[in-house]
């Protein structure tokens, strides 16, 4: 069952407005919390941002403030019109691991726990969206931790709102052309973007 999952799962960017149900949340979360911790540590705190207007706002800002690049650099100054956005932080829910000292034991954690959540999402059939470009330091200010938290990793959660026949999808704010985004492109199409990097498994897997 897992391994069907993961032949199925892309990196959704582009969503509906179909919120994830309640119960569906609740079980992701539970699987969240039940994720193991180096040395029981638990160095970390996860923050949801749902439809309140607080959680828009700071959606917002991360789309247009905090993840984007220009020649796959963060926030590289430049025009407008070439950045690519980060759709998945536009997602219904929006889970934001804040690591509480910046090492790399904490860091695990939080790739550990991200990666749990992500699975148990794709079990209760939500789409997934990874995002690690972002400003630690500021979304941990954003969120109330001030310089004393570091932001990990963002994972959108919800349902998107069609597969593309494209790569990409053109960004628009306010009618003007802002950029890109990749679309929400099936796995069976092998030109997305970094799909054909991945090695035959016998050059990545290695029995001794």
């Amino acid at each position: 069952m897992l391994k069907e999952l993961l032949e199925k799962r892309f990196t959704a960017k582009w969503w509906s407005d179909k919120p994830v149900e309640k119960e569906k949340l609740n079980y992701i979360l539970d699987c969240t919390y039940l994720a193991p911790s180096k040395n029981g540590k638990w160095n970390y705190e996860i923050f949801v941002l749902g439809n309140s207007e607080k959680a828009n706002e700071i959606k917002q800002w991360l789309y247009w403030e905090n993840t984007y690049c220009i020649d796959g650099e963060r926030i590289k100054e430049g025009p407008i019109g070439n950045r690519r956005y980060n759709g998945q932080v536009l997602a219904p829910t929006v889970l934001i691991w804040v690591a509480k000292n910046k090492n790399r034991e904490t860091f695990n954690d939080c790739l550990v726990s991200s990666t749990i959540t992500m699975i148990a999402a794709e079990e209760q059939g939500v789409n997934t969206g990874f995002n690690g470009c972002l400003g630690e330091i500021a979304t941990a200010e954003k969120l109330g931790r001030g310089y004393s938290g570091h932001a990990s990793i963002i994972l959108g959660l919800g349902y998107i709102d069609k597969i593309d026949d494209k790569v990409q999808r053109e960004v628009f704010k306010q009618g003007e052309k802002h950029g890109f985004d990749y679309g929400n492109v099936d796995v069976s199409i092998t030109k997305g973007p970094n799909r054909n990097k991945r090695p035959v498994i016998d050059n990545l897997i290695h029995h001794i």
